[in-house]
């Protein structure tokens, strides 16, 4: 893909990227977003390409829009023609809407691979500002999503990209919230704190002990009489007393 209003062609060395020693910046698209790119990639039998909006939130970065602008475009590619990139952003301004929000580079690849070839890095070298997203798309419904930052050093890197829901209506939520309360039961927090006990092995049955207690047996032990000591305090096996004289 090529944009050479937007993005002056100028011999320039593509620096290498590097990896990210730190949480990545979060990339997300609206659903309608993503809707509008599929159907231009699936209504078109080539290439096609356009522009679109990001939002920064914090850290993060959503896309919010998209839209397609006069190109020549083949099998294999699509260029963008010159003045209309300058009329596109002349409209955001005359609309009163920030150009620089206009940070989304996308194109289909039709029904090929995704990915980003040399022309589409040499694109992305060249863009001004802080960053760009780039998002390559087929017929088939996969996607290529990269995103390149430009300060406070270069770097680029694959991003995963996630689609923002719209908020659920609120008669949707109302009709769910009435459904589950009709048809699922809850366990009560005694019937809760039974399964716990019950499956941390504290349940109605006996358990058996840990030390199992040990009967009192008898031993018998082997006495030398001769060690025997008597009532009398006298030691067996010396002299005869006199009454056995």
């Amino acid at each position: 893909m090529r944009m050479s209003g937007l993005f002056p062609q100028r011999e320039r060395a593509l620096p290498l990227a590097l990896d990210a020693t730190f949480a990545p910046p979060r990339v997300s698209i609206t659903l309608g977003a993503l809707q509008k790119i599929m159907a231009y990639a699936r209504a078109c039998p080539v290439e096609v390409s356009g522009l679109g909006t990001v939002v920064r939130e914090g850290n993060d970065l959503c896309i919010t829009d998209a839209c397609t602008l006069p190109q020549a475009a083949t099998a294999v590619s699509a260029e963008t023609d010159d003045w209309a990139v300058h009329e596109y952003l002349f409209a955001c301004i005359r609309r009163g809407e920030d150009p620089s929000a206009v940070r989304l580079q996308w194109h289909s690849h039709g029904d090929l691979d995704v990915f980003c070839s040399g022309l589409d890095l040499a694109t992305i070298a060249v863009h001004p500002g802080d960053f760009t997203v780039s998002l390559v798309v087929n017929r088939r419904g996969e996607y290529h999503c990269r995103l390149d930052l430009y300060r406070p050093f270069r770097i680029g890197f694959t991003a995963r990209l996630h689609v923002r829901l719209p908020e659920v209506a609120a008669d949707v939520r109302e009709a769910a919230a009435a459904e589950v309360a009709r048809n699922v039961r809850l366990p009560s927090a005694t019937s809760a704190l039974d399964r716990l006990t019950r499956a941390l092995g504290f349940g109605d049955e006996p358990q058996p002990p840990l030390f199992p207690a040990v009967a009192p047996r008898s031993i018998a032990v082997p006495v030398d009489e001769t060690t025997v000591v008597g009532a009398s305090g006298a030691r067996g096996g010396g002299a005869a007393d006199d009454s056995d004289r």
